[in-house]
């Protein structure tokens, strides 16, 4: 039999990320609405920053149409979209990104460090 000692909870964690913009935020028992996101109908997650005002209910959060998410109507991409996007026009796999990367770089360290000064120019 096991035993379990420290917190134990039959509460759910939900973490969210905004697909513009990268901001995370969660926490036990929380929805979007608690976290000040929403997701359009295709399934786009976007904070409230990134979106744009619409219908606050809190049932709106979970099914924002398409004609107010920045994502559907191409004024803003989400990484995953970039990724999908780059990938299939350059003819490259995730192989075929990490053998370069391991070919580039001797570590993760170096290869964060070189991503981190590019992604801030």
């Amino acid at each position: 039999m096991k035993i379990r000692n420290g917190f134990v909870s039959n509460s759910s964690s939900s973490s969210f990320v905004c697909d513009i913009c990268g901001y995370e935020n969660g926490g036990m028992d929380v929805g979007l609405n608690d976290v000040g996101m929403f997701e359009c109908k295709a399934e786009h997650i976007m904070c409230d920053d990134c979106g744009i005002n619409f219908d606050d209910s809190v049932d709106s959060r979970y099914s924002a149409p398409a004609e107010k998410c920045p994502c559907c109507q191409l004024t803003e991409i989400s990484t995953i979209d970039e990724l999908v996007y780059l990938k299939t026009k350059l003819g490259l796999t995730s192989k075929d990104i990490l053998d370069e990367i391991r070919e580039t770089f001797k570590t993760y360290a170096a290869y964060d460090t070189w991503a981190r000064k590019k992604l801030n120019k």
